[in-house]
């Protein structure tokens, strides 16, 4: 099951050559995709604009860090630092949303959303992507590609030290490697990681040691790895070819076997979600299409088919059934793009949207206490409030 060293070596460098062509086609400052717009004041007296607050739609609540998030200014630092796109991530722990991005983790108290205010909680001037957070222990990982891919706080992220394990270190042999995605389980102790040239890892010590489970890469893109939360032995690994083919593959025993479900030419698979209350229920997002599955992820059915690049799929937790599937759309127009169903997902309307001039991208979303909170690339967090 394990390639050789060589093998690995060679995907390692096809994904490296992918990823200068993709962030030379998205250069900040040729004005291309996947960069922000400048956000100009209006000309007119009578309706000035606060300059330091984006333009928000009706509906919609600015919580602030449109600067520390731009994904113009954090992909070009991060590119040109470690070589590496960025993919930065949220989470709600005890009533707070935390938010990565390349000068650490802020923390937002949702007690009230009616301000800007956030505090710097930890890892300052490091560019975070993912983290697990068990008690005051904190595992991060970054876009530093050498020995701090992995960092690891026991004071609840004041101080940190490297922790990226000795056998992921022999592995790399010289190679940087990135660390993708951190999947997370119900049991903070047992992760998995996404490492760009190597594979799907798994962990059972928070982080401590890393066996590889799966070494089938995407090569152009690899996106999301993730366990069933009805099921952990069921994990899921999404992303794209090089020769841009969108693929799904599940393992179904805990890792030891992995099979491709999904293949879709000319696509790339960005996400998994799945139904609040029935565990054969699985779902995708991906180019222009949201997948439904009905048995686990065996086999899938095409549910939405738009020109929309879905990036996200949040199901409701208070309401069964009630999905948001968060999008742009990269065609005639710029757009960010949310849809929802009340269905389970087998049909979709659009609930949001937004024209730009340029480009834009949700990174990450998630529903707390009736709202949806976005990861905008243009205008930092919003949240939009759920009626119903």
């Amino acid at each position: 099951m394990i390639k050789s060293l060589q093998m690995r070596s060679i995907k390692l460098i096809i994904s490296i050559l992918f990823s200068v062509c993709i962030f030379a086609c998205t250069d900040p400052d040729n004005g291309n995709a996947d960069h922000q717009n400048d956000i100009e004041n209006p000309d007119n007296p009578d309706n000035p604009k606060d300059p330091d607050i984006p333009d928000i739609p009706d509906g919609v609540v600015y919580l602030g860090l449109e600067q520390e998030l731009s994904r113009a200014a954090a992909e070009a630092y991060v590119w040109n630092k470690y070589g590496v796109p960025y993919r930065p991530s949220m989470q709600i722990i005890d009533g707070s949303l935390y938010v990565t991005s390349v000068n650490g983790i802020y923390r937002k108290n949702l007690e009230t959303i009616n301000d800007t205010e956030w505090e710097l909680y930890g890892f300052e001037g490091i560019p975070v992507r993912y983290f697990v957070k068990n008690g005051d222990r904190l595992l991060v990982t970054t876009a530093i590609r050498n020995e701090q891919a992995f960092l690891l706080s026991e004071d609840d992220g004041q101080t940190y030290e490297p922790y990226t394990s000795e056998n992921l270190m022999t592995l790399a042999s010289g190679h940087n490697h990135d660390v993708i995605c951190l999947g997370l389980n119900n049991d903070p102790e047992y992760l998995l990681s996404l490492i760009d040239g190597f594979g799907v890892y798994y962990s059972r010590d928070f982080g401590k040691t890393w066996t590889e489970t799966h070494n089938a890469l995407g090569g152009f893109q690899d996106w999301f790895v993730g366990r069933n939360p009805f099921d952990g032995s069921i994990i899921y690994h999404t992303g794209e070819f090089e020769f841009f083919k969108g693929f799904v593959y599940a393992s179904f025993d805990s890792g030891k076997t992995w099979e491709m479900v999904v293949g879709i030419d000319n696509n790339c698979i960005h996400c998994i979600a799945f139904h609040q209350s029935l565990s054969n229920v699985v779902y995708f997002g991906g180019e222009g299409i949201i997948g439904k599955s009905v048995d686990f992820g065996r086999t899938w059915e095409q549910a939405f088919i738009d020109y929309v690049y879905f990036l996200k799929i949040v199901p409701d937790p208070k309401r069964d059934g009630v999905l948001y599937g968060l999008g742009v759309q990269r065609n005639d127009e710029q757009s960010l793009e949310i849809y929802f169903s009340t269905d389970g997902g087998d049909s979709w309307q659009i609930f949001h949207k937004k024209e730009y001039e340029d480009s834009v991208a949700v990174l990450d979303a998630l529903i707390y206490d009736d709202k949806l909170f976005m990861y905008s690339t243009e205008e930092g967090v919003l949240a939009i409030e759920l009626e119903f």
